[in-house]
């Protein structure tokens, strides 16, 4: 668990500068969500570079040891310091970004052909602001630590579309929920199929 919970960790903060990244297209180009871009910029790179300090992480790890409630801990801290600590190089975090960046643009382009299908032009200017929407309503998923930002995403995202590509309310609710649809619960229903499949497996052998 020392070893993996960190993967997971560092993938979501590959995912927020994936995130950042998309975001910046509407930030940039449309002077949308300033203050929030700056706000998650910060805190993720404070958190990679806190964690990619190696003497910070000893001394964390020495004064765990010196205390008896915390001295069992220490080597399980250990080990989780320094998968953190390999996780946030240059080449992996670049690396995750990246990949990160390749799988949201797909789904943002998803968002920006459903909102097609209710008959508003597929403009580029559409396109960038669908990235700013997907991007900003998982960022507030994000920042909720809410599972899967549930709630918090889809309020975002309803509200995104309304006041910035002017889609009435009912257009942009049936958008939401068709997009969360396709993505996050066709993504939660392949994994429980696996998982039961896999459990399965486990028990026949």
């Amino acid at each position: 668990f020392a070893r993996m919970a960190p993967i997971v960790f560092i993938e979501r903060l590959t995912d927020a500068l994936a995130m950042l990244v998309m975001m910046s297209l509407g930030v940039l180009a449309f002077k949308l969500g300033l203050a929030m871009f700056l706000f998650i910029i910060l805190i993720t790179l404070v958190i990679i570079f806190v964690l990619h300090q190696r003497r910070l992480n000893e001394k964390v790890t020495s004064l765990f040891e010196k205390f008896p409630l915390t001295h069992k801990l220490t080597k399980p801290l250990h080990r989780v310091l320094q998968t953190s600590y390999r996780l946030t190089g240059f080449v992996p975090i670049i690396y995750g970004t990246f990949l990160g960046v390749v799988a949201w643009t797909a789904e943002a382009a998803g968002l920006w052909t459903l909102i097609g299908s209710t008959n508003i032009p597929l403009t580029i200017s559409n396109l960038y602001l669908s990235f700013f929407i997907f991007a900003a309503a998982a960022a507030a998923g994000f920042v909720s630590i809410l599972p899967a930002g549930l709630g918090v995403n889809e309020l975002s995202t309803i509200g995104l579309l309304e006041r910035l590509i002017d889609i009435p309310a009912p257009n942009a609710i049936a958008i939401t929920f068709a997009f969360r649809l396709v993505t996050l619960w066709f993504g939660v229903i392949l994994g429980i199929i696996s998982l039961i499949y896999l459990e399965n497996r486990i028990k026949n052998r």
